[in-house]
């Protein structure tokens, strides 16, 4: 299980959380000039951002670098085995801006974690970025367990144009094995079903 004991020299990003401060991927970090490096033969035109929580994800998805039961400290635990560097959001945000000024950024995506302040976060999050960068769209990769009606349309008048839903799983049998009640998680089939169909009639 993740310890909650945090190292020194982790404590620096322990106080760093969102909506203040979001970890983007490493791409995204060498196309917005915040890491240094260089994209050979190709450019980041989705700019992926991921919430930042002490605690990590309070889900417990089997296949998952955040899950809750991963050994290791929630800070060190990677999203899909690659840093993830933390910087702050209204930099990142001003960043998105210079780069809708030259055209080379297609859309921003925002990632929701399982924590009880994912959903003002992301509001706050997508409003920060929609500000600095009007044009640029924004998809919400939301954790349909945290969310109802009302906050997809606040998620929506927020700036966010398209949500993802990840059912991650083909079969209620296999979701619950896999994020779900056997897989000690706090997902749950129908109500991920419910967020989709809410979703589209909005």
């Amino acid at each position: 299980m993740a310890t909650t004991g945090i190292p020194t020299k982790l404590q620096e990003q322990h106080y760093q959380i969102s909506p203040d401060y979001v970890r983007i991927s490493v791409a995204a970090a060498i196309e917005l000039g915040l890491a240094p490096g260089r994209i050979n033969g190709c450019s980041c035109n989705c700019i992926n951002l991921l919430q930042n929580y002490p605690q990590g994800c309070a889900a417990n998805c089997s296949y998952c670098g955040l899950a809750r039961e991963r050994p290791g400290l929630a800070e060190e635990n990677s999203f899909i085995r690659v840093d993830w560097p933390l910087y702050e959001t209204d930099l990142v945000a001003e960043r998105i801006a210079q780069k809708e000024a030259e055209s080379s950024v297609g859309r921003v995506c925002i990632a929701q974690v399982q924590d009880h302040r994912a959903t003002r976060d992301l509001i706050d999050m997508a409003d920060r970025v929609h500000k600095a960068a009007p044009e640029v769209p924004i998809s919400g990769l939301v954790t349909a367990t945290l969310l109802d009606e009302d906050d997809l349309h606040e998620i929506k008048q927020a700036g966010v144009d398209i949500i993802g839903v990840g059912l991650d799983a083909v079969s209620e049998d296999l979701f619950l094995r896999t994020r779900g009640k056997l897989a000690k998680g706090p997902h749950r089939w129908d109500q991920h079903w419910e967020i989709v169909r809410a979703a589209r009639r909005i």
